[in-house]
């Protein structure tokens, strides 16, 4: 998280249950998470907080990242993981090809995990994991 600090100012709350292993791809979930939270900055608002949360239960870890941003219009939601799909944003310098959260999809996707996008106070991404047996 700190690397991202020279690019923006923003804070962060970290609540990770001690111990937690994830199980995967290293490279393909490092860019799940920095294309996540370098969303979060860029659609953010100022002072933007990003909270992540991850803990197990049961048999799956689930993971959260929320930011206290402006969120994503509630009509554009269930597209936003669609390849190019582009929501409209208030701030048009914002560059993309809409490859991001459809790339992010997949890879949870191929670790047999799920994500979902939920506006909540700001914009929150839910995953969830298999845990290794």
């Amino acid at each position: 998280l700190s690397s991202f600090i020279v690019q923006a100012s923003f804070s962060w709350q970290l609540e990770i249950d001690p111990g937690l292993k994830i199980y995967g791809n290293k490279e393909k979930l490092t860019s799940v998470f920095q294309n996540l939270i370098e969303n979060s900055i860029k659609y953010g608002a100022e002072n933007i907080i990003i909270t992540i949360q991850a803990r197990s239960a049961g048999d799956k870890l689930l993971i959260g990242i929320q930011d206290n941003g402006p969120g994503v219009d509630n009509a554009h939601l269930p597209f936003i993981f669609n390849k190019f799909y582009r929501a409209s944003s208030g701030n048009a310098e914002v560059k993309g090809f809409g490859l991001g959260l459809y790339y992010v999809a997949r890879i949870i996707l191929a670790h047999g995990g799920h994500i979902e996008a939920i506006n909540k106070n700001g914009l929150g991404f839910f995953i969830q994991l298999p845990v290794k047996d």
